[in-house]
């Protein structure tokens, strides 16, 4: 098999945090900051589907890892509206 080749079998068994007992050790702190970029992203943009993306693409298939049918996930990111916040002292 070529060096740089990469089969269908491969991306099916692709485990970035291995598991078990010698599961990664930085794998809590890569999960939290997952959700703080997610949470930033949801707070910063507001997301749409691509008007090309349909129903059957987006089915996810469930491997290790859950992906979109069609391999990619067509959002469109365009940025929130900014609302501003008063602060009021409450006493």
């Amino acid at each position: 098999m070529e060096p740089n080749v990469v089969s269908s079998e491969m991306k099916e068994l692709f485990m970035p945090f291995s598991k078990g007992p010698r599961a990664c050790l930085g794998k809590s702190l890569a999960i939290m900051e997952l959700k703080l970029i997610t949470a930033a992203l949801l707070r910063s943009y507001e997301i749409g589907l691509s008007p090309t993306a349909t129903e059957d693409c987006m089915t996810m298939t469930d491997h290790f890892l859950v992906l979109p049918k069609g391999g990619k996930c067509e959002l469109i990111f365009s940025p929130a509206a900014r609302v501003e916040t008063v602060a009021t002292d409450v006493r």
